[in-house]
């Protein structure tokens, strides 16, 4: 019977394997801090040790350059949505953009990644109140940028052009005539989208380029820059075209109606709305730098998988 208060003492037989070293390794050789352990739960590390950063949870999302008035982001919609008739701003401004209808959400509507679903309806239009979104204006040291990620999935030829956005106001001598100030659409055959800027006077600049790959479900970055009396469109980071001449008046200024988000509110005709899903709707009503748009561009593009 072993007795348990007995001390047994064993002599090891093996030489050169100090204490604390891996027989594995060669002699003197000490583990490889920089090697998973494979006990340890994926991504997890020792204690004092950075974990992995492959295994890292992705930054938080942020807008394209700091401080927008309006920042709609569907990364920030809590994944468990599945419909919604208000897209929260995620400012302190409170732009909110309601729709009649409720729409999808999608947590891979926009190349793999969160986007807010559109399937042409007229009554799916969000809308952000004009109260919430300053005038779009680009001379006397103003300016504006709006930012949009959007995938568009309608391939076919429509009846008019598909709305991304518009910013519309009464023209103030004849307040229930409405105008479009400033919007970006695509057209009917959905191969070229548009800025287009328009002044209570006819005045119209627009600013038109085919899109970079028209194909189903691709993801884009549509940038309308407004500085300096021009108007820019830039297309996935690149500037398409620039238009100036235009003289300001009192129409774009006024922008006393909401700004519309995938159709226009002012029409029932579904022909205006947008097949396709939007994920980022970011908008600035102060002047941008050239560097300060480009350096959002680049940070938009790889958050949202855009080559």
């Amino acid at each position: 019977t072993p007795n348990p208060s007995a001390t047994t003492t064993t002599t090891s037989t093996t030489t050169g394997t100090p204490p604390g070293t891996d027989a594995s390794l060669p002699d003197g050789a000490a583990p490889d801090a920089s090697l998973p352990d494979a006990s340890l739960p994926d991504g997890a590390a020792p204690d004092g040790a950075a974990p992995d950063a492959a295994d890292a949870a992705p930054p938080p999302p942020a807008p394209p350059v700091v401080s927008p008035n309006v920042w709609l982001d569907a990364r920030k919609i809590p994944a468990t949505t599945t419909t919604l008739r208000t897209w929260t701003d995620s400012t302190a401004n409170g732009a909110n953009a309601t729709s009649l209808a409720a729409l999808t959400f999608s947590p891979t509507a926009v190349g793999g990644r969160p986007g807010v679903v559109f399937v042409g309806d007229a009554s799916q239009a969000l809308s952000i109140p004009a109260a919430k979104v300053p005038p779009f204006r680009a001379f006397a040291g103003a300016g504006y940028a709006v930012f949009m990620v959007a995938a568009y999935k309608d391939t076919a030829a429509r009846t008019a052009q598909a709305v991304l956005f518009a910013r519309r106001a009464s023209t103030g001598i004849f307040p229930a005539l409405e105008r479009v100030g400033l919007q970006l659409t695509m057209n009917n055959t959905l191969t070229e989208v548009a800025a287009e800027l328009t002044s209570f006077s006819g005045t119209q600049v627009t600013v038109e380029a085919k899109a970079a790959t028209p194909t189903k479900t691709a993801p884009h970055l549509y940038v309308v820059h407004g500085v300096g009396g021009a108007v820019t469109l830039r297309v996935d980071g690149a500037v398409v075209q620039t238009a100036s001449g235009f003289v300001e008046n009192n129409f774009p200024t006024n922008a006393d109606l909401p700004l519309d988000i995938g159709a226009y509110t002012s029409t029932t005709a579904a022909q205006f709305g947008l097949v396709g899903a939007i994920g980022l709707v970011a908008v600035y009503t102060r002047p941008l730098s050239v560097a300060e748009v480009a350096a959002g561009e680049a940070a938009t593009k790889a958050a949202w998988g855009i080559p």
